[in-house]
């Protein structure tokens, strides 16, 4: 990140969750502002919580997506997979979850360009929502044209009712913005070694 650590100024963490990522920017970097959306009741108060010591994280209890408004979300108790979208068969396999019936909760809903629209440039935009990335892009097609540099997970093998894979989603976030991808992490695979999901880096061109 030597690069760029002098020159962040806005951070945007969609589904934010705990905050963990939020605050690894901000104590390794320090960018002016980082705003982190997370939309379950008990999980922000909990990123509050463990955000409180970082005046520069602002904090907002919204879903993303490509409409204003509310919406149902299927939240588990193991959060890190709660999503707008519905868990299939194997996602429950996958992550090895038995028992653990989601409970409907209605949130808050916004878009990007809606709500990030007074902000001429993002330093990086981090997406992490369960599948529900395409509708995160569709409402921030200004936004994205703004970012310099998108972290988005990407699905190779889609485990949510309604998820891109990889290269629906490549399409998709390179037809709606002109970046470019810059790298794949590890990808995390089943037991057999088939690859399932990954961490995926844009850039502005």
């Amino acid at each position: 990140m030597s690069k760029i650590d002098k020159t962040l100024d806005t951070v945007i963490d969609v589904g934010a969750n705990l905050g963990d990522w939020s605050v690894a920017i901000a104590t390794l970097i320090d960018p002016k502002k980082i705003i982190a959306y997370e939309p379950i009741p008990e999980i922000f108060i909990k990123l509050i919580s463990n955000t409180s010591d970082y005046n520069n994280i602002l904090c907002k209890q919204s879903a993303i997506g490509s409409f204003v408004g509310n919406i149902d979300i299927n939240a588990f108790s193991s959060h890190q997979l709660s999503s707008v979208l519905n868990l299939q068969n194997r996602g429950y396999d996958i992550h090895n979850i038995i028992g653990d019936n989601p409970k409907i909760i209605n949130v808050p809903i916004t878009t990007l360009d809606d709500d990030l629209e007074n902000y001429d440039d993002i330093s990086i935009l981090k997406v992490d929502v369960q599948g529900y990335e395409a509708e995160v892009f569709k409402g921030g097609q200004q936004v994205l044209h703004k970012t310099r540099f998108l972290i988005t997970e990407i699905y190779y093998q889609p485990y949510y009712n309604g998820a891109l894979d990889f290269g629906d989603l490549f399409n998709l976030i390179t037809s709606l913005a002109p970046l470019k991808l810059l790298g794949i992490s590890e990808p995390h695979c089943l037991p057999s070694g088939i690859p399932i999901w990954a961490d995926a880096i844009f850039a502005r061109k």
